[in-house]
């Protein structure tokens, strides 16, 4: 498949920016990847929504879902969005832009609305502890390998 970025620098800068606004939204790191135009994206419920960066570097939110909704729910989705500027305006999806990080109240809203998991905080005591798991588990699966 073609890339669509001119040059491998303004990919990474693409990447950068969207794992900056990941950051704020406090999101799932593996929410961050490429779409089927190899853009980089932040990508939630499979087909539903989307967020990138755009030409412009101003954050684009774009709601199109795979499902009909009701204008019912496009007309919610735009009330819960209001602190977003609305770009474009069909009947069941469209195109938001936010030009600055979102607050941790809109980052959640967006996390609902695109369906981004928030990232697990933990402490580092409960990391040491799941990462010392993992190494046991990591163990025990070679042995059983090996045969020993």
């Amino acid at each position: 498949m073609k890339n669509t970025y001119r040059t491998a620098d303004e990919a990474n800068q693409d990447k950068a920016l969207l794992a900056e606004l990941l950051a704020a939204l406090n999101g799932w790191p593996s929410a961050l990847r490429r779409d089927d135009a190899r853009l980089w994206v932040l990508r939630g419920r499979p087909g539903l929504q989307r967020l990138n960066m755009g030409r412009r570097k101003k954050l684009a939110l774009v709601v199109m879902p795979v499902e009909i909704i009701s204008v019912r729910q496009w007309t919610a989705h735009k009330k819960r969005l209001s602190f977003c500027e609305l770009t474009q305006d069909d009947d069941q999806e469209g195109c938001f832009r936010l030009h600055r990080l979102p607050t941790p109240a809109e980052a959640e809203v967006i996390r609902d609305i695109i369906g981004i998991r928030k990232r697990i905080d933990l402490s580092p005591e409960e990391l040491a502890r799941r990462r010392e798991v993992g190494r046991r588990f990591e163990g025990n699966l070679r042995r059983h390998k090996t045969g020993s």
